[in-house]
C-alpha cells in the first residue's frame, strides 16, 4: 500500500515487540527499516523524484500497530518503544473479545473501557499518536476525551448503506 502512495498503514494483531519490529521494518526505508525499494509510483503521484519521496517518508509516513488482544495490551510499552512505530490503533471490538474471552464484542463496555483509556494515555506519554476505531458519535467523543488524536467514525460501507436507505425513506 505504501508503494502505491498510502501515507499510513495499520497492521493487525501486533502482539509482541518482535511483531512490532517486523512491521516497522517493512513500513520504513533504511535506516529505520528494510522496506523494499519501489518508490516510483508513489513518488510520481506526489510529484517528487524517488530520492525526495524516500526522504519525505521519514516524517510523512505512519505505521500504526493495532492493539487488539490482551497480549498486545500486556506488551504495549515494548511495542511503543519500537523505532518506526508511529502510533497505536486501538481495535476495541477485537480487544473486548480477547479480554472478555467471548465472541460478543462490547467495544467500550465496563470490562475494557479503563484499558482503552490507558492505551491512549500510554501512547501519548511515549510521544506517539493514539488512534481508535468507533461506530458512532458517542464513542468517538469518548475517545477524544481520552486523548485519541485520529478517530474513525463508522465504516464506509455502513455509511453508504445508511445514506442509500435514507434516500428511499417515504417511498411506498
Amino acid at each position: 500500500m505504501l508503494d502505491y502512495g498510502a501515507l499510513g498503514v495499520a497492521a493487525p494483531m501486533i502482539n509482541t515487540k518482535a511483531d512490532a519490529e517486523a512491521f516497522a521494518r517493512s513500513a520504513n526505508y533504511p535506516s529505520v527499516g528494510q522496506r523494499s525499494y519501489a518508490p516510483r509510483y508513489a513518488a510520481t503521484m506526489y510529484g517528487l523524484d524517488t530520492g525526495e519521496y524516500q526522504r519525505a517518508t521519514l516524517t510523512d509516513t505512519f505505521a500504526f500497530a493495532q492493539i487488539e488482544t490482551q497480549q498486545s495490551y500486556d506488551n504495549l510499552d515494548d511495542i511503543l518503544a519500537v523505532e518506526g512505530i508511529d502510533g497505536i490503533l486501538m481495535g476495541p471490538s477485537d480487544f473486548s473479545i480477547s479480554v472478555g474471552k467471548t465472541l460478543e464484542p462490547d467495544a467500550y463496555g465496563p470490562a475494557t473501557i479503563d484499558l482503552v483509556k490507558d492505551v491512549a494515555e500510554r501512547t501519548l506519554a511515549a510521544g506517539k499518536v493514539p488512534t481508535c476505531f468507533t461506530m458512532n458519535a458517542k464513542h468517538a467523543n469518548l475517545c477524544a476525551e481520552f486523548g485519541y488524536k485520529l478517530i474513525s467514525i463508522a465504516m464506509d460501507g455502513s455509511m453508504l448503506a445508511a445514506g442509500a436507505a435514507k434516500s428511499f425513506e417515504g417511498i411506498k
